[in-house]
């Protein structure tokens, strides 16, 4: 994933899920993300270790974006076989690099797109930001090519090209407390919406 991991985050819990499910299938996974260490560093991780420093400041923010030489020579060292990327609307030059060194590693791609179509999220946003989905717009086709299959929640067949993989959200049902019964109040009535 291209950030970190956030305890209260719904997308946070839901990744998780899906590594669990991944690991309880038996399938050796390791986690890729970019995030802060302790010591206020941008750092790109593989599970807990620091597989890239980036260190502090502008240059290292913009370092981040563009620096993915660690993770395809990762790739390479520990014979991974597939890699299964969450969509952060990043296509450009960078990212489809990496892809092709997937490529040419033999190994085979997914990139899982959370939200299909996704332009119109973006208006009335900053101008870096909206530049940034510029920028995704012009390599997106290029990078889906790259891939496997591009995940999706939608029941689109093709995205960007490319053929999909239809999936739904699932949800860890033991990281999730059950309610314990307790005495009813027949004077009251308890509603939730959802």
């Amino acid at each position: 994933i291209y950030h970190g991991f956030s305890e209260h985050s719904g997308i946070s819990k839901k990744i998780l899920y899906q590594i669990k499910g991944f690991r309880e299938l038996s399938h050796n996974v390791y986690v890729c993300q970019y995030t802060f260490d302790n010591n206020g560093h941008r750092v790109r991780m593989i599970d807990n270790t620091i597989l890239q420093d980036f260190g502090k400041g502008k240059f290292a923010a913009l370092k981040h974006k563009y620096s993915y030489d660690a993770i395809s020579d990762f790739t390479k060292k520990n014979n991974i076989q597939f890699v299964y990327a969450r969509s952060f609307h990043n296509a450009n030059p960078f990212t489809i690099r990496l892809f092709k060194q997937f490529k040419e590693q033999g190994i085979k791609s997914v990139i899982e797109i959370p939200t299909y179509p996704y332009d119109q999220e973006y208006i009335g946003f900053p101008f870096i930001t909206r530049m940034g989905i510029k920028i995704d717009k012009l390599y997106r086709k290029r990078l889906a090519i790259l891939t496997d299959r591009i995940v999706t929640f939608t029941d689109d067949n093709f995205i960007f090209g490319q053929k999909t993989c239809r999936i739904s959200n699932g949800i860890d049902f033991e990281s999730i407390p059950l309610k314990k019964e307790s005495v009813q109040n027949l004077n009251e009535i308890n509603f939730i919406g959802v």
